[in-house]
């Protein structure tokens, strides 16, 4: 299906990521791997506000509200927290070596613990997963191993379960989480074999998997038994990733992109005067 996509004004991208909702504040979060940044925009009856956007270091691969309204960070290798108010927190390392080994995606689970996502740089090696990361002890416990691309992460409301991109596998899983927070060995819930490959993920409110298809510009829905229902076409080639976004107005598909023509460093070039990207909104198809 193709749905009215809304190109939303909050900014051109080099390579947007990471979409989160914070419903409570009614704002939106999201980095800019390349770009170096982390953006934050409230809405307000009806309207996107100004963008608030600030550099934070060479690779921003997540953003994640927290319950006080701060930000986590996954940025070089380690997770760091914004806007706390004046109070210092030490940043958490997560990889010793980001160059090997680096944050990719991250969520929060009921319980409020972070979960990372870890993407092995030479995109062959399984030494990527998902580690626990506690701010406050300031630990990373491996939770999830023998990913080589972790990418898109998803917990359910009830914190059971995780589901996790493996990119290179072009696999999502879906995790049981025991009551310590360590998931058991999970089998393949989808494989991707087309075009494109398994991105951002989100869940949506009737429990169905939504998954950003990078290359092929579609987003996949899929059934918790990990059946194919619907194939959305999105405006662009590159959608990065996904978040629902709850506003007086009603639930929206809310989809960060990228530009087409990134090479293997960063570009130093102006933004693409394409619609690549940007972020877009369409309502939430039923």
């Amino acid at each position: 299906m193709r749905p009215d996509w809304q190109e939303l004004p909050l900014g051109d991208h080099l390579l947007a990521e990471s979409p989160r909702w914070d419903e409570v504040r009614q704002r939106l979060s999201w980095v800019d791997i390349l770009g170096g940044t982390v953006s934050v925009a409230g809405h307000r009856d009806g309207a996107w506000e100004a963008v608030e956007r600030r550099s934070v270091g060479s690779v921003p691969t997540a953003a994640q509200p927290l319950a006080d309204g701060s930000l986590a960070v996954a940025v070089d290798g380690c997770v760091q927290v914004l806007d706390t108010g004046g109070v210092a927190v030490p940043p958490v390392v997560v990889c010793e070596d980001p160059s090997t080994v680096r944050t990719n995606d991250m969520v929060v689970d009921p319980a409020g613990r972070l979960l990372v996502g870890l993407f092995t740089q030479d995109r062959v090696t399984p030494r990527g997963g998902v580690v626990a990361v506690d701010l406050r002890a300031g630990t990373a416990t491996p939770v999830v191993q023998g990913y080589v691309t972790a990418n898109g992460l998803a917990v359910t409301a009830d914190g059971e379960h995780l589901y996790a991109v493996d990119t290179a596998a072009g696999t999502v899983r879906r995790h049981p989480l025991a009551g310590t927070g360590q998931p058991a060995e999970a089998p393949v819930l989808v494989r991707h074999r087309g075009q494109g490959v398994l991105d951002g993920i989100a869940l949506g409110p009737d429990g169905d998997l939504w998954v950003a298809v990078w290359g092929c510009g579609v987003l996949h829905r899929y059934t918790l038994e990990g059946r194919l229902r619907q194939v959305v076409e999105v405006p662009v080639p590159r959608p990065s990733a996904l978040a629902l976004v709850t506003t007086v107005a009603g639930v929206q598909l809310v989809v960060t992109t990228a530009r087409s023509d990134l090479p293997a460093t960063r570009p130093t070039g102006p933004p693409d005067p394409s619609r690549e990207g940007r972020l877009y909104a369409t309502a939430f198809p039923e």
